[in-house]
């Protein structure tokens, strides 16, 4: 970092009130700088609202009820979890799965004992065939299976109504 650089900085949203984070906020993320982001009781979390963010190596968040994939697309914090876990997850939902090469199930152990809901186009990059969604899951968001067209079953294990 150069040394006229400003120093890293942190970017925390709460509050008792719903918060949409806009597309692009420019302004709330330098692409260079901001390492960690705490969204605590922000419930939407829409296209493109952190991507980019280069820096960003940590996320913290309760209550999310949508997050777009690409909101953290090149971001090192989305990078380091598929790598690590093969599964991202943001206050409960996952976000994105990336699977070992060839697998086509994702079985009711393959899931993270953090992910209680699934968000749109969390299976965009695979080419799963079969998933099995565990009982814990309570939230399927619009799309989540969206594009995943080599997907020829899906059984849930709770009566989603």
């Amino acid at each position: 970092m150069p040394a006229n650089a400003p120093s890293p900085i942190a970017l925390m949203l709460s509050g008792n009130a719903i918060v949409e984070l806009p597309l692009q906020p420019k302004k709330a993320c330098s692409p260079i700088f901001v390492t960690l982001i705490n969204i605590n009781y922000v419930f939407y979390v829409e296209s493109f609202a952190f991507a980019h963010c280069s820096a960003l190596t940590q996320m913290y968040a309760l209550g999310i009820m949508h997050v777009s994939l690409d909101a953290f697309a090149n971001t090192a914090w989305l990078q380091n979890q598929l790598s690590t876990k093969s599964q991202a997850i943001l206050g409960g939902l996952l976000i994105a799965y990336m699977p070992e090469e060839n697998k086509k199930v994702m079985e009711l152990s393959d899931w993270r004992s953090d992910a209680f809901g699934i968000a749109e186009q969390a299976f965009i990059s695979t080419d799963l065939e079969k998933i099995y969604v565990p009982s814990r899951v309570s939230a399927i968001n619009n799309g989540a299976f969206a594009n995943l067209t080599t997907l020829k079953n899906v059984t849930l294990n709770k009566c989603y109504g």
